[in-house]
């Protein structure tokens, strides 16, 4: 593991602006992550689709007023393997890189400040470390979301909903999550567009074209169905159970051969009841937190999904995430994948594949949805911060600007150039990350939700379909965990 602390800068002087790289201390990077693309492309975002989507995200103003900080450093602590949301240090030819460059010069420049970022080993326990020092070290830090309870259990941050400038219904701010994180009007760990791993964790399904087209299904067939609102599990479930080739002739399913569906034992069946609508936790009408996942929905969303992982002839469930890689070998017609799959295994995919959201319950839910894998990135604020003005303006703009310019840059590399020449494929994405969140439970979940959050997977893992019994030898538990989760957000 490699030890390094880069401190990198950007700071506007005159006309020029420099970059400023500082190395000291220790650092640490995680092992689940996507690999920033190497591509050099053509355009540092993606060109508008024909229906004006890409010019109507740079339309949108962030409403900041016009501010000058004096080169004032914002400074983020992020571990290593999510430097490159924050920071890129000059501009290198690759789009991904340089639309993070340009969207910070454009920032700086505006602001008359600079942009660090400041690499640790783990972010989400320094909080403490150094509020309690009470040192003002960062503007903010950059955490995996499952980390969140860390330094709120610490009583390290304080409320988002503070700052000035930052206009929460702004489509920059994951009104989903955001939303679920909020009691008694207190959000403590912010998810915004400044992560480009909110997006790359995203789930959505993927298809392989080459496979359908054997089998009569046309993707403007799928693409109306979504369209329609008719895009729903029965819909999916009907697709995915009519294709299998036995590739080998074994007369017996095995990895060589193609399947309708196919998944691993953990992540992706996590999403389902995101997916679904059906939520793990809420809040009472006093703000309180609730446990709402003992529900009949539930037990027929458990049925549904074990149905289809061990009694459907046409799903093979892998036992870890080679699923994707078998995805990318034209083994599989239909895969729940982040979209970070599509950064790594796809690009060197020979098959056409497309996106999908991932389908509704049924015709009666209102919107698509669909997961975040919980080690996405978002932001804590410090106690020890020391301009509200400051902090609220460069989080603003920096969310805003990565939203329009950042996300359409990062869609149209994953993609192959789709996102930018394909109006369905560019419809696809935006539906599904429009309806992406994560329940608020995935950020205790370790630690006071007694892997709740991970009910779902833990069961089919185990080959048990009894949710009641389950539930009910946590309850307990899980009622003083609620009640302790309450202290830290008193008004």
């Amino acid at each position: 593991m490699k030890n390094a602390k880069q401190i990198l800068s950007l700071f506007l002087t005159a006309s020029l602006l420099l970059s400023v790289f500082v190395s000291c201390g220790e650092g640490a990077g995680t092992t689940d992550s996507p690999t920033t693309p190497s591509v050099s492309a053509e355009p540092e975002v993606a060109a508008d689709n024909g229906d004006g989507a890409v010019n109507d995200r740079l339309n949108i103003p962030d409403g900041i007023p016009e501010l000058k900080f004096d080169g004032r450093e914002f400074r983020v602590c992020v571990e290593a393997a999510k430097e490159y949301e924050i920071f890129a240090e000059e501009l290198s030819g690759e789009v991904t890189n340089d639309v993070i460059y340009n969207r910070n010069l454009d920032v700086a420049e505006r602001f008359d400040t600079g942009i660090g970022a400041t690499v640790v080993g783990d972010p989400a326990n320094q909080v403490s470390t150094h509020v309690q020092a009470g040192e003002d070290a960062f503007e903010t830090y950059a955490l995996n979301s499952y980390q969140s309870y860390i330094p709120i259990m610490a009583h390290a941050v304080v409320n988002w909903y503070d700052m000035p400038y930052m206009t929460f219904d702004s489509p920059w701010y994951n009104q989903i999550t955001n939303g679920a994180a909020t009691f008694n009007g207190i959000l403590y760990n912010l998810s915004c567009s400044l992560a480009i791993t909110q997006m790359q964790y995203t789930y959505a399904m993927f298809f392989n074209q080459a496979i359908l087209d054997r089998y009569g299904i046309p993707s403007s067939e799928l693409y109306q169905n979504v369209y329609e609102d008719k895009w729903t599990w029965d819909d999916f479930y009907g697709l995915v159970s009519g294709i299998y080739e036995d590739v080998n002739g074994s007369g017996q399913p095995d990895v060589e051969d193609v399947y309708g569906y196919a998944c691993e034992e953990w992540n992706s069946n996590d999403v389902w009841l995101t997916a679904f609508g059906q939520p793990i936790s809420g809040k009472d009408a006093d703000g309180n937190v609730t446990m709402e996942i003992m529900t009949d929905k539930t037990v027929s969303i458990l049925e549904k999904v074990y149905r289809l992982a061990y009694e459907t002839p046409t799903t093979f469930m892998y036992p870890t995430d080679t699923y994707e890689s078998y995805f990318a070998q034209s083994k599989i017609a239909v895969a729940g994948m982040p979209f970070r799959v599509a950064f790594n295994q796809l690009r060197a995919m020979e098959d056409t594949y497309g996106i999908l959201p991932y389908p509704k319950w049924d015709e009666g839910q209102e919107t698509y949805l669909t997961g975040i894998h919980d080690r996405y990135t978002v932001f804590v604020l410090p106690k020890t911060y020391q301009n509200a003005e400051f902090v609220g303006a460069i989080m603003q703009a920096l969310s805003a600007e990565s939203y329009k310019t950042v996300y359409p840059a990062f869609y149209d590399v994953a993609l192959k150039s789709k996102y930018s020449s394909d109006l369905d494929t560019a419809a696809m994405v935006d539906i599904t990350v429009a309806g992406a969140g994560i329940d608020f439970s995935f950020m205790f979940g370790e630690s006071l939700f007694q892997r709740t959050p991970y009910l779902i997977r833990d069961m089919i893992v185990a080959k048990d379909t009894d949710l009641a019994s389950r539930y009910n030898k946590m309850k307990k538990s899980l009622n003083k965990s609620i009640e302790k989760i309450a202290t830290y957000y008193e008004p």
